[in-house]
């Protein structure tokens, strides 16, 4: 076991032997850091899910209220959570005011912390699932780290990683600057023991005119095949759904990265026609179909 104090606040002990309820806030103490989340059902359910949101969200956006209720009734209790991108009690959407101070590798902890949690509350196994970055951010975590309790992962709609040459067009289309650049001054900054500098930036993820450690530049927009939840679902040792919607823009080639991996029977990759990237109205309940399905099926 980790280190850490795991604290349950907010009246848990009140639903864990009650009947279901709906979006009950929990929260977690890490190493001095407050995480939250919701848990939609019963956390003893039999069959339980893990939520965990895309880039700079949170568990209340709107596609993850959407996928808990629409699991709920399909009789799938679940836990969504807000990673806390170095804010402890974040809620809300990331406020780009404040500089980052948070790398994508941060998260395998918090994920853990839940985890551990959860093992701590239920005797049976959850399944895992990520939505956008937070898919990439999922498959880092079940292939490097992860915790016996999972036993199933759900990747929506997943960041699959770029090519640098495509990472800095894009950067320069979006915000007319260099990125190049700012990658060579995070990574001399870095390697001389200075990753916690703050580094000027034109943008930063979906934030214009802010700053972020170089650690954190470094992290997001330097080559790292972890960030990719192809190649990082390779290395998974468990059942894997990889569910796409055939008019996302945001990562299109998702069907195509992972035929591959379906060819050899290494994913179930499932396309939603019409759905866009957020999955929302009717593509949510479509997506709680295919999770329905794969969730306890021994797939």
């Amino acid at each position: 076991m980790l280190a850490r104090k795991l604290l349950l606040v907010l009246g848990a002990v009140a639903w864990l032997n009650t009947t279901p309820v709906h979006a009950e806030e929990v929260s977690l103490d890490l190493d001095g850091m407050t995480l939250l989340g919701d848990v939609e059902g019963n956390v003893n359910a039999e069959r339980f899910v893990v939520l965990v949101h895309g880039t700079l969200a949170h568990k209340d956006m709107e596609l993850i209220d959407a996928l808990q209720a629409a699991l709920s009734d399909r009789d799938i209790s679940s836990l969504a959570i807000t990673l806390s991108l170095g804010i402890s009690g974040r809620e809300g959407m990331y406020d780009c005011a404040v500089p980052h101070n948070h790398q994508m590798e941060n998260s395998n902890a918090e994920i853990d912390a839940w985890m551990e949690w959860l093992g701590t509350q239920r005797s049976g196994p959850v399944a895992l699932l990520g939505h956008s970055r937070g898919g990439a951010r999922v498959a880092w975590y079940a292939a490097e780290s992860p915790n016996p309790l999972i036993n199933e992962i759900v990747l929506m709609a997943p960041a699959y990683g770029d090519s640098m040459d495509d990472r800095l067009a894009g950067y320069k289309n979006r915000f007319g600057a260099d990125l190049g650049a700012i990658i060579r001054e995070a990574r001399d900054l870095v390697a001389s023991g200075q990753g916690d500098t703050m580094v000027d930036m034109p943008g930063f993820l979906y934030c214009p005119d802010t700053q972020a450690t170089a650690a954190t530049v470094i992290s997001y927009y330097d080559d790292d095949d972890r960030r990719s939840a192809p190649v990082m679902a390779e290395k998974i040792e468990l059942p894997i759904l990889v569910i796409a919607g055939s008019l996302d823009t945001v990562v299109p080639e998702v069907p195509a990265r992972f035929t591959p991996l379906a060819d050899a029977g290494r994913v179930q990759l499932e396309i939603v026609d019409n759905a866009d990237h957020m999955f929302l109205d009717f593509f949510a309940e479509d997506a709680a179909d295919l999770i329905d399905g794969f969730v306890g099926s021994g797939s």
